[in-house]
């Protein structure tokens, strides 16, 4: 992937930018495809105890029943995503504001404690935010994909896009 980002800025020409997006666009469904089939593979590992090459053939029979069910929740999985990556975002400018501060107060003072106080609070306070941040939308992402599983093996789960399309 690396290869074929670097020649279309290198060279950027229309077959070589049609050549990145068909690449990309066939390495992004391989990951999608991978990370359903693990995550299913693991619920059938853990929930069902099977062995590692029947929970990964189980995997995909249920990938195949359940395909648009599996792409709804991983693009509402990567809109929560986005709005983690902009509470992050707002984090830096919040947690920026106290360095700010205790700047404007080692000038005025004339001494460099305060504004090794503020760096360092400042951001002793946004790894924190951080480790918080991704810790819950990791048990969010993680708790999401383990009761669709559950759902998807013991009852099935109809498609939202499809109950849209039927006529009323």
């Amino acid at each position: 992937m690396g290869w074929v980002a670097f020649d279309v800025l290198r060279h950027p020409t229309i077959p070589d930018t049609l050549t990145f997006i068909l690449f990309f666009s066939a390495m992004a469904f391989a990951g999608l495809l991978i990370t359903f089939l693990t995550t299913y593979a693991a619920g059938y590992v853990v929930v069902e105890n099977y062995p590692l090459l029947m929970s990964i053939r189980e995997a995909w029979r249920l990938f195949c029943e359940h395909w648009l069910v599996s792409i709804e929740v991983g693009i509402i999985l990567l809109f929560f995503q986005v709005l983690v990556g902009l509470l992050a975002f707002a984090g830096v400018i919040f947690f920026i504001f106290p360095i700010f501060l205790l700047w404007n107060l080692a000038i005025v003072t004339v001494n460099p404690f305060f504004f090794l106080l503020g760096v360092g609070v400042g951001l002793l306070a946004f790894a924190a935010f951080l480790l918080l941040l991704a810790g819950v939308f990791s048990i969010f992402s993680t708790s999401t994909w383990t009761y669709l599983f559950m759902h998807m093996h013991h009852r099935g789960v109809p498609s939202r896009i499809l109950s849209w399309l039927r006529p009323i």
